[in-house]
């Protein structure tokens, strides 16, 4: 191979490469620009905790036990459900009546057990204790499936004395579109 051919083979595997490197990074662009989701902020509670959801959230109609009411001084729900993306968002703020300080551990719990009872298989996969913007926290993550059809979940529960906020997300499993879109939720909470 002469020099001069040798140079062209170089010249041209150095531009296929910067087609390939300028390909990606605008089909990068292009899917960032795509998302799915219309970002929304959400602010609950007393302190506000502030967070960044895919979508709009709505009132939930729920009625609490009678025998759980009587602690409460005040109870809000949310709920967001995207069937397209089969994903699944849970708020909840409360405030207990009295003295009595929220049960994080208690309320992760008492929500898988919840699921329990209408007939879906969990594994609780990690069960961390933590600080949510300087509040403590218990973050549960697993498998949660039902019907045949398994999805991932987290379980997110902060508190500050007689307050508690609940954030539970349900996406389905091995889509890493929603497991950033999960992280992205969870990492814009902040209290104000």
């Amino acid at each position: 191979m002469t020099s001069f051919a040798f140079f062209l083979v170089i010249k041209r595997y150095a531009v296929m490469r910067f087609i390939l490197i300028l390909f990606c990074f605008t089909s990068g662009l292009v899917t960032a620009q795509l998302t799915p989701f219309t970002w929304k902020e959400f602010v609950v509670g007393s302190p506000a905790m502030s967070i960044i959801v895919p979508g709009v959230l709505m009132p939930q109609e729920s009625e609490l036990p009678q025998s759980v009411a009587a602690y409460m001084k005040k109870y809000e729900a949310y709920y967001l459900k995207d069937e397209p993306y089969s994903m699944v968002i849970t708020l909840m703020h409360l405030t207990y009546a009295g003295e009595t300080i929220a049960d994080l551990v208690g309320a992760a719990n008492g929500t898988l057990s919840q699921w329990e009872a209408t007939g879906a298989k969990l594994e609780v996969q990690t069960f961390t204790k933590l600080l949510t913007d300087g509040r403590n926290s218990i973050l549960q993550k697993g498998l949660f499936t039902i019907d045949g059809k398994e999805s991932i979940f987290t379980n997110l529960v902060i508190g500050e004395g007689s307050s508690m906020w609940q954030i539970v997300m349900i996406v389905p499993s091995k889509d890493e579109t929603m497991g950033a879109t999960m992280k992205r939720m969870y990492d814009s909470i902040r209290f104000n």
